[in-house]
């Protein structure tokens, strides 16, 4: 061997002993690969929540909001509650009560029931200003369980709250002894707990060679095993903890043609013959007649015996309407909606009404109402559907087309409560913004699908279409405008001539016109611009129509409803 060949073996050695090395160490890795853990997670870690707090795991999944501990007994925020568990809960501040409504009665709880861990609600410590009711008042999960359908387990060290909503047909199933489970769907995630055998899991859900498991009793964990750790598969029928009186609605069995009749000082009775031998295929009459006029909930009323008697003659339904616009006064909604004195007077008011005069329903039009005063708006609508249900009268809500600054009025809880919900497809541009069309088929089409996504079921919606439009004179700052009824739209569409232009993606004709030197501007309803409106309609199986409002149409406008409803 020569010098040079015994220069490059020891090279060549530690090249083979790498080589060794790093086979023995990929043989030990491919070896110990797949192969399950048994390290144990930590609980305190797994479920970590702050002293005086729970970890919240729901359906088996580990959220990251928390229970508050009070006396021995979970809680969560009224935010968490009225959002995310159960909507049918409202929380009087003026009382300071917890209401819970459903559709035959309403249940109140107090603060000095609380007692021997008794589940009612606590009210925070924390008083500092900034924090909303939402966040200060805290309501007890237990009592929460025995109005809403969900099963709630406690467990201690660490606190950690299991609440389960699903009920019905649900898989169970028994696990072999010494079976582990995991934090994850996986060999390598860690134990939670190591089974004895004896424990029945409800089988949350189903992978390939994993399943999701609750193990209540003394376990109170939710984790993972794998499908041969597991057997007696087995489908059960598990009834609600809780089953809620069931809402009904009280349903016309035809299209819906509601028109409104906007009065002031009087009942419209002397006007409404001849104004109904205009209307040739509307069934239900809306007569403004009920004005909210003080934060105490009175309610003046206009209601007129003989109306009613003529209505019902021409084969029409009433329903009056109560609003909250037509007053001097200033109101304090916080008063009015949130005290069940006022909501009780206007419920009392508006049903002994009813009785009295007739009628066959109650349609509600509640503007402007400021965000805070919407939780109060719906809890109102929860008790007079109550009051109108026992009665049977039919009850509808007029709302806005949906927008960012509207949804405190819960369109879906009003739907659930209500029978009908009319979404006011008009004053797209109004008195006070940018010029531009009153109600155009984008706006319409938009304010159903919206309304509908919001969670209002089409067959009980009902799209409100005017009869009206607005004159705009002048630009920017001198801009101002006024309503103009489809007659005078037509006489200045027929002065027009040449200058009205037809736009088929508003679905209306537009006049630019200058007169005594002033721009005038006008998006225009007609028999043609009605008809587009019903068209975009009839692509939804939506309850029918309404229209704003009566005297303000013509013949083209009965013309284009009844080709609607004949279709």
């Amino acid at each position: 061997m020569s010098a040079a060949q015994n220069r490059r073996l020891p090279k060549l050695i530690i090249v083979i002993l790498i080589i060794f090395v790093a086979a023995i160490s990929l043989i030990l890795a491919i070896l110990g690969k797949g192969g399950p853990t048994r390290k144990r997670v930590v609980l305190s870690d797994y479920y970590k929540a702050e002293e005086g707090s729970a970890a919240i795991i729901v359906n088996g999944t580990l959220s990251e909001v928390r229970a508050v501990i009070r006396n021995s007994q979970p809680y969560v925020k009224l935010g968490l509650l009225t959002d995310e568990i159960n909507p049918d809960f409202y929380y009087e501040a003026s009382s300071s009560r917890l209401l819970y409504t459903d559709a035959e009665k309403v249940v109140a709880a107090t603060s000095d029931q609380l007692h021997n861990g008794a589940p009612i609600f606590y009210d925070s410590a924390d008083e500092k200003s900034e924090l909303s009711l939402d966040e200060r008042i805290l309501v007890q999960l237990p009592y929460v369980a025995q109005y809403t359908d969900i099963h709630v387990d406690y467990y201690t060290t660490p606190s950690r709250v299991f609440i389960r909503s699903r009920f019905g047909e649900c898989r169970m199933a028994n696990a072999v002894s010494g079976a582990c489970i995991r934090t994850g769907a996986s060999g390598s995630s860690k134990v939670l707990a190591e089974l004895s055998g004896d424990e029945e899991l409800w089988v949350i859900s189903e992978e390939t060679g994993w399943a999701q498991v609750y193990a209540a009793g003394s376990l109170g964990v939710s984790g993972y095993l794998t499908h041969e750790e597991l057997s007696d598969f087995r489908t059960v029928t598990e009834a609600d903890p809780y089953a809620a009186p069931a809402y009904t609605h009280m349903l016309k069995d035809q299209e819906i043609c509601l028109i409104w009749h906007q009065v002031f000082s009087d009942s419209g009775v002397n006007s409404l013959p001849g104004l109904l031998s205009n209307t040739d295929g509307a069934n239900v009459l809306s007569p403004t007649w009920f004005s909210v006029t003080d934060s105490d909930g009175t309610i003046t009323s206009r209601a007129n015996e003989e109306y009613v008697s003529i209505a019902h003659n021409s084969g029409m339904d009433i329903w009056a309407l109560v609003e909250n616009f037509n007053t001097d006064n200033k109101l304090d909604y916080s008063r009015l909606l949130g005290t069940e004195s006022s909501r009780s007077r206007m419920v009392d008011t508006l049903i002994s009404s009813a009785l009295k005069y007739d009628l066959d329903g109650i349609n509600v039009d509640f503007e402007g109402l400021p965000r805070e005063a919407g939780a109060g708006y719906v809890q109102f609508i929860r008790e007079l559907s109550i009051a109108c249900r026992k009665q049977g009268i039919v009850l509808s809500v007029d709302c806005y087309v949906p927008s960012a600054w509207t949804a405190h009025y819960h369109r879906d809880q009003l739907a659930k409560t209500v029978d009908y919900i009319i979404v006011m497809a008009y004053d797209e541009h109004y008195d006070g913004s940018d010029a531009g069309s009153t109600s155009s088929l984008s706006f319409v089409k938009d304010g159903i699908d919206n309304t509908i996504a919001a969670g209002v079921p089409a067959e009980r919606l009902i799209p409100a279409i005017p009869f009206y439009s607005r004159l705009w004179k002048g630009e920017g700052v001198t801009l101002k405008s006024s309503t103009i009824n489809m007659e005078d739209m037509k006489d200045r569409f027929n002065k027009a001539e040449e200058g009205a232009v037809w736009d088929d993606t508003l679905g209306q004709y537009y006049i630019e016109q200058t007169e005594d030197g002033v721009l005038t501007r006008l998006w225009v309803e007609d028999g043609r611009s009605l008809t587009a409106k019903l068209n975009v309609i009839s692509g939804y199986d939506v309850a029918g129509i309404a229209c704003w409002k009566l005297g303000m149409e013509n013949s083209e406008a009965w013309e284009a409803i009844n080709t609607y409803l004949e279709k």
